[in-house]
């Protein structure tokens, strides 16, 4: 006899759905332009890929965690937190996420008769 524990949990359209959207929520493609015109980030000097965080609470988690590295620099008076990101994050976020909805998205199934 099999332990119910040891069976995969039933995985229905709504719950796959649920889980992608999960997954997804760290891959929202960050608009640098914007968050730029607002004055949220800034491009560091001569640092390539990394930006001057200079409000920080504005800006948005999931770009936050798509950051991969960390620092800080010193400008004026102040210290200011800095991310590093890749050129390619963009792409790779914004690929994938249409990938996933043009397969989420497909004609209603055809019933047989």
């Amino acid at each position: 006899m099999s332990d119910p524990d040891d069976e995969p949990p039933t995985l229905t359209r709504s719950r796959v759905l649920r889980e992608l959207r999960h997954l997804l929520e760290g891959l929202t493609p960050i608009d640098f332009p914007d968050l730029e015109r607002r004055g949220v980030l800034q491009k560091a000097p001569h640092e390539t890929g990394w930006y001057l965080v200079l409000k920080p609470a504005e800006l948005p988690a999931y770009a936050r965690q798509q950051a991969l590295g960390a620092g800080q620099t010193t400008v004026g008076d102040r210290t200011v937190p800095m991310l590093w990101f890749q050129k390619s994050t963009n792409r790779k976020a914004a690929a994938l996420l249409a990938q996933i909805n043009r397969r989420l998205v497909r004609p209603r199934d055809v019933m047989a008769h």
